[in-house]
């Protein structure tokens, strides 16, 4: 992953909980992923054949169903906008690499949470040691609060 701009995806698990997924970035870049399309003759395939070629590329074939969900419609997404820009060029190669050069030569970043989720495909609850220290987190901060607002008051 680039230092220069981290990128997060954060994605609901459970109606009372979100969960900050990392991007990794792909090895290749769109440019190198469009050729990589091109190779299958198949068009209906050619989304298909991507998805397993970043899945395996990028080493994901462990990771559970639900994140290879969500990797596979990232996938999905960037052969839509390619298929667009695609046609906006009138399937010409060279006049697809002059108006799309600036986004080709960017790498495509694919949501993976930094480790396997559980079986059920949802973060654990805190523990308790975890929950308390941020309630006495909070109570400090609101002492502090309190203690600044009565100094305020007192200098009126």
């Amino acid at each position: 992953m680039s230092n220069s701009h981290p990128y997060f995806d954060l994605q609901v698990v459970h109606r009372h909980s979100v969960q900050c997924l990392h991007a990794m970035e792909t090895q290749q870049t769109r440019r190198e992923l469009f050729f990589i399309i091109s190779e299958e003759k198949n068009q209906s395939q050619q989304c298909e054949f991507l998805q397993e070629y970043v899945i395996q590329d990028m080493g994901l074939q462990e990771r559970s169903q639900e994140e290879l969900k969500e990797v596979r419609k990232r996938i999905s997404r960037f052969c839509s906008t390619v298929f667009q820009k695609w046609k906006t060029s009138h399937r010409m190669l060279d006049r697809f690499l002059l108006h799309n050069s600036e986004w080709s030569d960017k790498k495509l970043f694919v949501p993976v949470s930094p480790v396997p989720h559980t079986a059920k495909g949802r973060q654990e609850r805190p523990s308790l040691n975890q929950a308390k220290e941020a309630k006495d987190g909070k109570q400090k901060v609101y002492a502090e609060l309190l203690l600044l607002k009565n100094c305020l008051l007192l200098l009126r």
